[in-house]
């Protein structure tokens, strides 16, 4: 079964990973958005993550991609051409609202959010699925759950390996900070006043930081990406979600140390994040300076705890179990080719 699915851009390493299901994708281009190159588009209005909207330097643009206006898409569905909308966040299933009233609809949740997420009277009213990175996630979503699916972000884990750990300092990837939570500024701050710390993400590049400590920006690609990965010693996430950076060092095989406020952490503490078994656990910055210093100094201990991490997310995280799910849930749905 081939299936027309009608989305919009979102995160091109999530959406690549989704484009080996082999459907052919129609990614709507919003009128706000401005054309500047063959395969890539400038943000103008409320993108969700960064201003290309497909990077080709993260992941090549998948043959069953296409790009299409918001006057296409319209037309299109008048010849009942699309058997599927998937629809990325609240706020673009509103704006792109037509969609929604004329085709089965799946609402996919990228992040967990701090508060439960009351949808709009008119959303519940119609056939809408719902899908999310984690049953927490789920849980932060008022619907009925039958119509809730669980579906955890994809990483391949071909790519996605090789920890050397042969440079003494710590990573961490907070993309677009101020956007997300300001808080993690002030602790990125009093980390990079004990440690030398490498903070990846776009806003990265405009902290001050201490002690030969650096913002370093965007990643350029892939390839630079894995290259942090797999020499720098230690991840350090502050982060109040589980992010998909931390999935992805633990995939290469990088020892991470979290902080206990974080809100996964909390709810999967000896289910997926165990204490001195595949990370470290701090109840505070200077908790997590020290074990961190502990673990620059261990590099056997490093590689130990690492290569448990692996294998923890290989068990949620692998591609082939991501894709394996969206397939099982687009046959539940019964959709019509």
């Amino acid at each position: 079964m081939k299936l027309n699915i009608l989305s919009h851009p979102v995160h091109p390493s999530w959406e690549y990973e989704f484009s080996k299901l082999k459907h052919n994708v129609f990614l709507i281009l919003p009128e706000e958005f401005e054309f500047i190159g063959d395969t890539q588009w400038k943000k103008s209005n409320d993108c969700l993550f960064k201003d290309i909207l497909w990077d080709i330097n993260q992941r090549p643009l998948p043959q069953n991609f296409h790009f299409i206006s918001l006057k296409k898409a319209r037309e299109l569905i008048k010849k009942n051409f699309f058997n599927l909308f998937l629809v990325h966040t609240v706020k673009y299933l509103e704006k792109l609202k037509y969609f929604a009233l004329r085709l089965p609809t799946i609402l996919h949740f990228h992040t967990i959010a701090e508060e439960k997420i009351f949808l709009p009277q008119w959303v519940l009213k119609l056939n809408i699925f719902f899908t999310f990175n984690s049953k927490l996630a789920a849980q932060k979503v008022v619907v009925e759950e039958k119509r809730k699916f669980v579906i955890p972000p994809p990483v391949d884990f071909e790519i996605f390996n090789g920890y050397v750990g042969d440079i003494s300092r710590c990573l961490t990837v907070n993309p677009l900070i101020k956007w997300r939570e300001e808080k993690s500024y002030n602790l990125i701050q009093q980390l990079s006043m004990h440690l030398k710390l490498d903070v990846l993400g776009g806003d990265s590049e405009n902290l001050e930081l201490k002690n030969n400590s650096q913002g370093i920006g965007e990643a350029f690609g892939l390839n630079e990406l894995l290259f942090f990965y797999r020499h720098w010693a230690v991840y350090c996430d502050v982060n109040n979600h589980l992010s998909l950076s931390l999935i992805e060092a633990m995939a290469v095989g990088m020892p991470v140390v979290i902080l206990a406020r974080n809100e996964v952490v909390a709810g999967y503490q000896g289910e997926f994040f165990k204490d001195n078994f595949n990370c470290l656990i701090a109840n505070n910055i200077d908790e997590m300076v020290k074990k961190t210093k502990f673990l620059l100094n261990n590099f056997e201990l490093r590689k130990k705890i690492g290569s448990e991490a692996r294998k923890t997310a290989q068990k949620i995280y692998d591609a082939n179990n991501f894709r394996l799910k969206w397939q099982n849930l687009l046959k539940k749905l019964k959709l019509k080719n």
